[in-house]
């Protein structure tokens, strides 16, 4: 099971208003959440929520560097 969903298979950019507790990010989070999303860093869980408040685990935390380091090499 993927812990994260993906962007659209279309191509369009997801927002942090499409996640149902985007209301729960702090203000000055919000842009670094948003460049991560559209990154495809972070993309949410199976439930459309990112789940800011809660602690990220290992394993979660590696499959985010893993996007990362992708991103980074130009994949």
């Amino acid at each position: 099971m993927d812990a994260y969903l993906r962007p659209a298979a279309d191509g369009t950019r997801v927002g942090i208003a499409d996640f149902g507790d985007a209301q729960v990010i702090p203000n000055w989070a919000r842009a670094s959440f948003l460049s991560a999303i559209n990154e495809g860093i972070l993309v949410g869980t199976e439930q459309s929520e990112l789940q800011p408040l809660r602690q990220v685990t290992r394993a979660k935390a590696i499959v985010i560097i893993l996007r990362l380091l992708d991103k980074l090499k130009g994949k």
